[in-house]
């Protein structure tokens, strides 16, 4: 074995010998800063409808919302939930019934849920969600920090059920 040659096989074996030492795990590092509004990264809103405002050719409501933000705009999501049965179920917005669909837009600070007819129709030539439904329609507009969605990869954020599983689970005990 020529001198060079040794030489690098000797700095290879000393580097692979440091490189995979283990030893014990060092100690926790200190507990980092609450987050803004107290670490809740799934916020919700809630909303009853009564009555809707007609536009030129849909029905509509404009839904202040202090927790749509620029970064959840960006990089997170907001999902829009529907209920006619006082709160018991909520169906995930876009959705169609029959000749009306149900949608919503999103901006800063900003949630438009709108109600249309597909056939062309507009107000007052079709009925308003809450005379179609003859229920008040409550809303639940839900803000989603980009962490949580990496956190919960599995998570189906259209399911009523698992976005409110993380909600309750993101609440302090005495809530």
């Amino acid at each position: 074995m020529t001198p060079s040659r040794a030489l690098f096989t000797l700095t290879v074996g000393i580097t692979l010998l440091l490189c995979s030492c283990e030893g014990p795990a060092g100690p926790s590092g200190p507990m980092g800063p609450a987050g803004l509004n107290g670490n809740a990264n799934v916020l919700p809103t809630s909303w009853t409808i009564n009555p809707w405002s007609a536009g030129s050719s849909t029905y509509y409501a404009d839904l202040t919302d202090n927790n749509l933000n620029a970064n959840i705009l960006t990089y997170g999501a907001t999902e829009v939930f529907m209920s006619i049965d006082g709160g018991n179920s909520f169906e995930a917005l876009p959705f169609t019934v029959g000749a009306y669909s149900m949608n919503y837009i999103t901006s800063l600070n900003l949630v438009d849920v709108v109600w249309s007819d597909n056939n062309g129709f507009v107000p007052p030539n079709y009925p308003d969600p809450n005379t179609y439904y003859s229920a008040n329609c409550e809303i639940k507009i839900v803000d989603i920090a980009s962490s949580v969605m990496k956190q919960h990869p599995g998570t189906n954020w259209k399911n009523w059920s698992q976005v409110n599983a993380i909600i309750q689970a993101q609440k302090p005990a005495n809530q």
